[in-house]
């Protein structure tokens, strides 16, 4: 099968920055893709980029001298005349820094030019796992009829779908309030396993940042949860596909440039 840009940014931004270069030689070919293609050539700099200045900082910081002695003997460290950039604070709020790094650059790096789209992301997830019911607004087998009632409603949506999960069966479709938007959940039944991939659409403008809607956006591998995840925008909408099989199968199945 052909790479494509949605599995070469798949691979690459499963590789820790600064570590050996993977011998699998579909990391190279996604390399050679990202070579070849202007707009993941510029993504992989900039994420290499970053990554390179958060590990630089994080390289700066000088624990006090007697640190391992204090954790060993059961006290708190004494102050160390010694100041790092940090300013000699306690370990403790080393900690809580690193901790404030990570959660800085894990949106960062999943966001791309979709917008806030890590926050809708995990609601869909939480919204799955904790909230929902699982019933169901408008029940159909079919994905053009539940496409059409979402037409006919008050708010008028014009829900889209990948041209893999077109024809597959649903089940219905559930509507839930995310800021003030709603929120579309569609649930497709894929392949002989029956495995299930939940489709989640928003209106654009309920994101913090929303994107230009003149193209589709290359879709973003993530974990949230329990669940695997693509997301890309079109048509004015951000959405979400989740379900438990294993991302390369997810890929094909959703295949989210084929709109």
């Amino acid at each position: 099968m052909i790479m494509n840009r949605t599995q070469a940014q798949f691979i690459l931004g499963a590789h820790p920055p600064g570590g050996v270069a993977p011998t699998d030689p579909r990391y190279a070919e996604a390399l050679a893709y990202a070579e070849s293609d202007p707009v993941l050539r510029e993504w992989l700099k900039e994420i290499r980029g970053f990554d390179s200045a958060v590990c630089a900082k994080l390289e700066r910081i000088a624990p006090p001298a007697d640190l391992k002695d204090a954790i060993l003997a059961g006290r708190r460290p004494a102050a160390t005349p010694q100041r790092s950039w940090l300013g000699g604070v306690w370990p403790w709020a080393i900690a809580a820094l690193l901790a404030g790094m990570i959660a800085v650059l894990i949106p960062w790096r999943t966001a791309g030019n979709t917008g806030d789209t890590p926050g809708f992301r995990n609601a869909a997830a939480r919204f799955l796992t904790d909230e929902w019911a699982h019933d169901f607004d408008r029940r159909d087998r079919g994905f053009p009829a539940l496409q059409k009632w979402a037409a006919t409603r008050a708010t008028a949506v014009r829900l889209e779908a990948p041209r893999n999960l077109r024809p597959l069966p649903t089940f219905g479709c559930k509507v839930f309030q995310w800021r003030g938007h709603d929120a579309f959940l569609i649930c497709f039944s894929s392949g002989a396993d029956g495995q299930l991939i939940h489709l989640v659409s928003v209106d654009r403008a309920a994101l913090s940042e929303p994107a230009s809607a003149s193209q589709p956006t290359t879709a973003e591998p993530a974990r949230a949860g329990e669940w695997n995840t693509l997301t890309w925008a079109t048509g004015g909408r951000v959405y979400v596909a989740l379900s438990t099989m294993e991302p390369d199968r997810l890929l094909r199945e959703v295949e989210p440039t084929q709109l």
